[in-house]
């Protein structure tokens, strides 16, 4: 997936933190571990 300048998904809503595609997310995106700290790095910095 794309990612902001701010490293964060394209998909990613900024005002809730919800994918806004999670029914139809690649695989990448089933297999990052949501709340992982990458995942706490990128929303977070």
């Amino acid at each position: 997936m794309d990612q902001r300048g701010d490293g964060a998904c394209v998909a990613l809503d900024p005002l809730t933190s919800l994918c806004t595609r999670y029914d139809s997310r690649p695989q990448t995106c089933r297999d990052f571990a949501r709340g992982g700290t990458l995942c706490r790095q990128i929303l977070f910095p």
